[in-house]
């Protein structure tokens, strides 16, 4: 058996790029990759060297992202890799946010999108993911706690149901235009920021106002500002101006 061992895992090093998959079981599924000697029970190479299904990754990521007025529309595609949506029929895709310091969860409802791009990205030859696109609109009342706002961060993830295997992951952002889209202001003083940190993990920031400056005049030739802070100020507390990418911006401390 010893050869014939050698010869798959030979074989396996080149991935799963084009190898036709079998699955087996009901209660538990497994996929199995149709290496050499796979079901020939002759040469005796256990069935486990062909289970490919823990290799059989999600991928979910965020392609674009633009401003409706207020509502963050959200574009991306989720699929398995190696599992075929030619169709929208082929896998059910499910989004939500979620707050990362609370846990509240809100469903965001999905509008497939046609995404051939995807399929050319992907390097498989003979899998279509031409429908692993999604659409979700984030409506500004969907950040909202209670009615008012609050400083938060949410992070959006995929569910993704494919040929009897389904699983979760958060959404990605790797696209440069994606991870520095421009804020957006939702109300007085509130701002929402969709980011990707150095996890590339996607984001979407509810930015509440720390001090707002709310009057300007010159009394002689001193420049006098005028405002208020979400937190009272201690005696020592100074306004600094500071220097930040080619622009000077002061702040209170």
């Amino acid at each position: 058996m010893l050869p014939e061992l050698l010869e798959v895992l030979r074989f396996e090093e080149g991935g799963l790029r084009d190898v036709p998959l079998v699955s087996r079981g009901r209660l538990r599924q497994r996929w199995y990759a149709r290496y050499p000697f796979f079901d020939d029970s002759g040469r005796g190479v256990p069935e486990d060297v062909y289970d490919v299904t823990d290799e059989l990754a999600l991928w979910a990521d965020v392609d674009r992202v633009e401003w409706d007025v207020d509502t963050l529309i959200v574009e991306g595609h989720a699929y398995f890799d190696r599992f075929a949506v030619a169709a929208v029929a082929d896998s059910r895709i499910r989004v939500w946010m979620r707050d990362v310091r609370t846990g509240k969860e809100i469903r965001l409802p999905v509008e497939r999108r046609y995404v051939p791009e995807v399929t050319v990205r992907s390097g498989h030859a003979n899998v279509s993911l031409d429908w692993s696109g999604f659409t979700v609109r984030v409506e500004p009342e969907y950040l909202l706690d209670n009615d008012e706002w609050r400083t938060a961060t949410y992070e959006l993830f995929a569910e993704v149901s494919t040929a009897g295997r389904r699983a979760v992951q958060r959404l990605t952002a790797m696209a440069p235009a994606v991870r520095w889209t421009s804020p957006r202001q939702v109300d007085e003083h509130v701002a929402v920021q969709p980011a990707a940190g150095d996890d590339d993990v996607f984001v979407v920031h509810v930015k509440r106002a720390k001090a707002v400056l709310t009057r300007i005049r010159l009394d002689g030739d001193v420049l006098v500002l005028s405002g208020w802070t979400r937190r009272a100020l201690g005696a020592g507390a100074a306004m600094v101006a500071v220097r930040r990418y080619g622009e000077t911006r002061s702040a209170a401390r």
